[in-house]
């Protein structure tokens, strides 16, 4: 597979941490190709049998080789499409924490004066995205879900669980005001209100989660 990779312009991935590398040369003959690496200054030589034992093909389209071969290009769509680029790094380097995706990104694709700004809009974006699932905890992982899972099925999925009356509510709140239209489903709305209904005659709930409670379902 590496062989019939291996063509003036391709890339590859050295394991050995020399990071991502474009083939600039290679000859046949004597069985060696000349490559510059992300990582590492100059072009580096490599025999055909060492370039086996330590080189991974990338394509053209990986996100590791669209950073390094052409990175203008991924910056101008990270900005245009930020969610293509997400969802391109989920697919090509699997999940990623918060703060790993600020190493793959800050500096080396969104300038570090406009990531703080650029997180938050693409953040909101990947709340709503039906492809990603979103951790519920800083330090866990966003992954890219095999097939779409659409909004209705998240809520179903977590008012199946069971959640303190308050995260309940608030998370409720927000998936309502985010997404009224999937309140048509007639279903879903009734397994709300018996969730909220339940957590009314079963809890001692303080005033004010119980009046929020009562806006919640009169707004169902």
């Amino acid at each position: 597979e590496l062989l019939t990779h291996m063509k003036k312009g391709s890339f590859v991935f050295h394991q050995n941490g020399w990071g991502v590398g474009e083939v600039m040369d290679i000859s046949f003959v004597r069985e060696e190709l000349s490559i510059e690496f992300d990582c590492v200054s100059g072009r580096k030589d490599l025999s055909f049998a060492n370039a086996f034992n330590t080189l991974i093909p990338l394509n053209k389209e990986h996100f590791l080789a669209l950073r390094f071969g052409d990175p203008d290009s991924l910056e101008k769509i990270a900005k245009q499409k930020p969610m293509e680029v997400v969802h391109t790094l989920l697919k090509d380097l699997g999940p990623q924490t918060a703060a790993d995706m600020k190493e793959e990104l800050c500096g080396l694709v969104i300038p570090e004066s406009e990531w703080a700004r650029w997180w938050q809009t693409v953040r909101a974006k990947i709340k709503k995205d039906t492809m990603i699932s979103s951790p519920n905890k800083q330090t866990n992982t966003f992954n890219l879900r095999k097939s779409e899972l659409s909004h209705e099925d998240r809520l179903k999925a977590y008012i199946e669980q069971k959640n303190d009356v308050k995260t309940l509510v608030h998370t409720l709140y927000g998936f309502l005001r985010d997404f009224p239209g999937a309140l048509k489903e007639e279903e879903l709305r009734q397994s709300i209100s018996k969730k909220l209904e339940t957590a009314l005659n079963t809890e001692e709930l303080s005033d004010s989660l119980e009046l929020e409670i009562h806006f919640l379902l009169e707004d169902l």
